[in-house]
């Protein structure tokens, strides 16, 4: 890059044809920049033991409304319930209409917990109400819990949820949201 007196030579990485390197900026030689200057998403942490609380959300395909009908509400409760204990450890949950939080711990990963949740539900929806479609979003996403306070942030965001959507007005009239286990 002519005028900037940095070499992509230096780096060892580069973009074969573009003269850009995918992991640092030119400018500013900081790793996590995009050759335009744009912050990348972070990899996935590859933590595998039950040592974190993770805050995880995911979606419905196309965002469809599927629990908003008690019996596919019903039915992903009794998913989240049925793997609590063996797959990962349930603290907090809120079904909402086209999505669904959580705050999990899990036993061998959260990418697994979240393949029990999502595939066992999927998989129980094709059998119990007959769906022949997709039912998930690709993926989902997640937030390793820091602290206490990052706790309590998330623990009142799962219990705010259904009152900010204006579907109660007082969260305790709330039949899918549980809080299990509280304690951070």
């Amino acid at each position: 890059m002519k005028g900037t007196g940095f070499s992509v030579k230096d780096t060892g990485f580069s973009v074969k044809g573009t003269g850009f390197s995918p992991y640092i900026n030119q400018q500013l030689n900081e790793r996590g920049f995009s050759p335009r200057g744009n912050r990348m998403r972070p990899r996935r942490e590859t933590i595998r033991s039950n040592e974190f609380a993770y805050f995880v959300s995911t979606q419905t395909e196309g965002r469809k409304p599927f629990f908003r009908h008690e019996r596919w509400a019903r039915l992903m409760l009794s998913t989240l319930t049925h793997y609590d204990g063996t797959g990962y450890k349930l603290h907090a949950f809120v079904i909402m209409p086209d999505h669904l939080h959580l705050l999990v711990t899990p036993i061998e990963s959260v990418e697994k917990s979240m393949q029990l949740i999502k595939g066992g539900f999927s998989f129980r929806a094709k059998r119990e109400l007959e769906w022949p479609g997709a039912i998930w979003q690709p993926g989902f996403t997640d937030h390793r819990i820091r602290d206490e306070e990052d706790w309590h942030k998330h623990l009142a965001y799962i219990q705010n949820n259904p009152v900010n959507a204006h579907l109660v007005n007082d969260a305790a009239h709330y039949e899918f949201m549980g809080l299990p286990s509280m304690e951070f």
